[in-house]
């Protein structure tokens, strides 16, 4: 279970995380992972983060 400052840091991971692979293209996935794994296991980070992946990448496939 994550505290309320536990989530806004997790928030804060991912947005930075997917604003580089905006950025440079790839690694948001195994920016997040390595960040976050402090804060949950790597098992439910990937669960959460699938959708978000899909949507950054859906749009770059659009975009370009």
């Amino acid at each position: 279970m994550l505290y309320e400052n536990e989530l806004f840091l997790l928030c804060a991971l991912v947005y930075v995380a997917f604003a580089l692979h905006a950025a440079l293209g790839f690694g948001g996935n195994i920016m997040t992972l390595a960040w976050g794994a402090v804060l949950l296991p790597p098992e439910q980070l990937v669960t959460a983060l699938l959708p978000v992946n899909v949507f950054v990448n859906a749009y770059f496939f659009a975009r370009y």
